[in-house]
Order: C-alpha cells, then structure tokens, then sequence
C-alpha cells in the first residue's frame, strides 16, 4: 500500500476514477482499524469516600471520533465490563451500537466496602462490521476512609466513697483508629454532673486524628448515699458519638449513720446535791463509713448532770462500731431539770439524744411536827403533867438524812418520854414521834420548843416557847396566927 502512495490516489481521482478511489479509502481504513475510538475520561478518581458510603455519580463517555476527516463506521459494542463490581457500581447507561462519530455515557459511582485503596478497569469492547475489535477503557480509584472511635475502659466501678468526698481519679482514652480525622468534635462530657466530674483532659474541642489518643479524666464526688451512675461521651460532627457502657460509670456514696441508745432516760427523783445511779449512753454507727473528725461528747446542762465515762473521747467511729458515754445526774436544786447528750463530727454530722428528754426531778425533803404548841396548864411543882405527842412528818419527795436524836429547849421542865425518831432517816411521806410531858421544878410559866436536826432536811421545830406548863405549888398558912382565951378555971 505504501509503495502506492498518496500522488497516485490523487491522478486517479483527477482521472474521475471514483469508484477505484473509494476501494482504495475502505482499504486505508480497514489498516487503521478501530484506533478512532476512546474513552474520556481514561482516569478518574473518587477520591476519600467512607466505608460503606456510597460517592457522587461520576459520568464516563465511549466516543467513536473522527479525526481528520477520517472515522470509523458504527460499530457494535458489548455490554460494560467493571473489573471491581464490589466497590464500584455501573448505575445507568447502555451502548448496543456505537455510530460513526457518536458517543455513549455510563454514570458510575463507588461504594468502598473497607478502607483503603481500591481500583478497577470500566471496559467497553467494540466490534466494526468485519468482525475487528478494539477494548476503551477508564480507570477508577476509589479511597475507602472511615472513622473509629474508641473509648476506653468501658466502665468504671468507684467504689464506696464517702459523700461530700472525692475519689481518685481515673483516665479516660479516646481514641481514633480510623484512617482519616473525626471533625467538630465536642469536649467529653458526663450526664451526671452531680456526682462525677471532669477534673483534667486534653481533648477539648480538637479533631480526633487517625491513631491519635485524648484523655478525660474522672473521678466520683457522691453528693448523696447509695449507687449512683454516669455516662462520659463524646460527639464529633464528623465522626458520631462514642461513649462508655450506658450507666456503668459507677459509685456508691456512704456515709456515718449516727445515733443514740437510748434516746431518754428518767433518773426520777434524786435528793438536790446528791447524784443519781449512773446511766450509759451507746452511740452507735450504722452507716457504711466511720465518722470522722469528732469532738467530745457534751450535755446541754452540765449543772444538774455531769458526764463520769466516755470511752468515745474525740476517736473517729468506724462503721458498725459504738462507743458509751455515761452520764448521771446531781440537781443542784429542787425541780425538774433537763438535758440533751450531742456529739459533732465533721464528717458524721451531731447526733443527739431526744431533745431535753434525759430528765431528773431534784427532791427535798420537807419536815413538819404536829402539834406545832401545846399547853400542859397547871402543874404541881414536882409534879408530872399527862404526855403529848408530837408527830414529824416528811411530806417532801426524799428522806430526810444525816439527822439528830429529837431535843426540846428546857430539859428541866420538860421531859421526852419516848422517840421513834431517834437518829433515823425520815424516808418521803414517813414520820416519826416524840411524847413529851411536863414536870414543872418550880412555879410560874415554863416554855419549851421541841426541835429535830437533819442534814438533808434541815431543822424542824414546834412554834417556838409554845409548849408550856404552869408550875403550882400548896401555899399554906393559919389564921388566925394567935388567940388569947383569957383566965379559964382549971378543970373548965
């Protein structure tokens, strides 16, 4: 063909040999072949796309051109070939026959199924009408990107820890093990802020690149006993959120259960300055933690009652553990007097007895005699009157102790015959009895008062020089003194 060449084409046409020419045109084609036909674009690449993502749809054309005058006639195509259907999709478009200087269009688009790179081949096989063929072919990529985040540890148990106090703290990691960065990412946050808390980290609001790291850390602050729960997360705009297990951030808040054993006590009736048997105070703790920072247990009235044991001292108290205070009482007057037992303890609070409920009455005794006076009358002087007597009654709430033998002011003209008193304690609503009697030395008013000394009781006396006797005496005398019967004859 070549040794033709293109003068002897042209003589030929100038010598009107058409039909010569045009064999000889097929013929130039025909060694041609199909080279006229392409694909555009022959590179195209989706770039980033998520796993599992599906990318926008890119357009692809077949065209079989003519170049220079020159073109190949229809040809006939075969259906589109994808080397890589599982990560790129033909989503429309057909080519049965492909026209002299036409083109057709596929819309494709990629769907990574994992991360990473991925290519493929979009083939369209062409076949002219004497059976040559000629392959137009585009190649695709694809990057399959996808985010993973991680938090870690899942879930975390505190612990018990005492409310109001916190535990240490315990670190957090988030964590990005995708292969492109999270975006818009907020810092970490807890929907339990009452009793947990962010205390350091160094998330903030950054990006969450590939493989890198992050920490949160938490600790417990319970503000209130019992289990309490939380849930640390963090959501990125670009990436989701990852959390820890729904509520397994975890404490128990404890605290000292404190109180008193028992809440009253009665000590009754006690003499004012004496002092009642003693009583025991238990303080028990029946909470989950000890109570701490204790001070000395103290009485709301330490007049009328005095603390004598106290093995609580300023100790802490452990859990389930107790301690005794021992209080008794010593009215430093008559009535009733009232008191309250307290103990603080910084961490425990102050527990007290009922309020005003350890009680004690302060008694005396209260002595009288009956009669209060008497009047034995008249007499003889040397003499003894008829008896009296004389009743000491103790109407007040305690025995009257510590106390004399009865004795009256004038022994000489009076005389205590018999005595039940004694030296004997007059015990509350007893009494006891004096009989006294008269026996005047000499005459005239004689007085006398009859009077009995206690310790506790004081001294009781009748009305004073109210117990009298008239002392009497025979005054004898002749009258008359003298008699003159004058001379009277012997034997008259």
């Amino acid at each position: 063909m070549r040794a033709l060449g293109l003068p002897l084409v042209l003589a030929a046409a100038s010598a009107g040999c058409s039909t010569k020419i045009n064999s000889l045109k097929d013929s130039l084609r025909s060694n041609q072949g199909l080279s006229s036909m392409r694909a555009d674009p022959s590179y195209a690449s989706f770039g980033d796309i998520f796993v599992h993502a599906t990318s926008p749809i890119r357009h692809f054309s077949f065209l079989n051109e003519i170049v220079g005058g020159v073109g190949v006639d229809a040809v006939a195509c075969d259906a589109p070939v994808l080397s890589d259907p599982l990560n790129f999709q033909i989503v429309s478009g057909s080519c049965p026959d492909l026209p002299k200087g036409g083109s057709c269009t596929f819309d494709v688009d990629a769907t990574p199924s994992a991360r990473g790179p991925f290519t493929a081949d979009l083939s369209l096989t062409c076949r002219d009408a004497s059976g040559r063929s000629a392959t137009m072919t585009t190649h695709l990529e694809v990057n399959g990107v996808e985010i993973v985040l991680t938090l870690a540890p899942t879930l975390h148990d505190f612990g018990n820890v005492n409310v109001g106090s916190n535990s240490t703290a315990t670190d957090f990691y988030f964590g990005n093990t995708g292969n492109t960065a999270a975006t818009g990412c907020s810092a970490p946050v807890l929907d339990n802020t009452t009793d947990f808390s962010i205390i350091a980290g160094t998330c903030g609001t950054n990006d969450m690149l590939p493989l890198g790291t992050c920490i949160a850390s938490v600790r417990a602050n319970p503000a209130a006993t019992g289990a309490k729960v939380a849930t640390l997360s963090r959501t990125c705009t670009l990436g989701g959120t990852v959390s820890t297990q729904t509520n397994l951030i975890t404490v128990t808040g404890i605290a000292p259960s404190l109180a008193w054993n028992p809440l009253t006590h009665d000590f009754g009736t006690v003499s004012v300055g004496g002092t009642s048997a003693n009583q025991d105070f238990v303080l028990s703790n029946t909470g989950a933690a000890a109570a701490t920072g204790c001070g000395l247990a103290t009485l709301s009235d330490s007049t009328n009652f005095t603390i004598v044991g106290d093995t609580c001292a300023v100790a802490n108290l452990g859990a389930s553990a107790s301690c005794t205070v021992t209080v008794r009482a010593n009215p430093g007057s008559a009535g009733a007097k009232a008191t309250t037992l307290s103990r603080t303890c910084t961490f425990g609070g102050t527990p007290t007895t009922t309020a005003n409920q350890i009680i004690v009455t302060g008694g005396t005794p209260s002595l009288a005699w009956a009669p209060l006076t008497k009047d034995f009358g008249n007499v003889n002087v040397g003499s003894n009157s008829g008896t009296q007597v004389f009743t000491l009654s103790n109407t007040g709430s305690v025995p009257a102790t510590g106390c004399s033998a009865p004795s009256i002011s004038d022994a000489t003209n009076f005389s205590i015959t018999a005595d039940t008193c004694a030296t004997n304690d007059v015990t509350a609503s007893g009494s006891c009895t004096v009989t006294v009697r008269a026996n005047p030395g000499s005459v005239g008013s004689k007085v006398t008062t009859l009077s009995r000394t206690c310790t506790f009781g004081g001294t009781p006396t009748t009305t004073p020089n109210q117990i009298v006797v008239n002392g009497i005496a025979a005054s004898l005398a002749w009258s008359p003194l003298t008699k003159d019967f004058g001379s009277v004859n012997v034997g008259s």
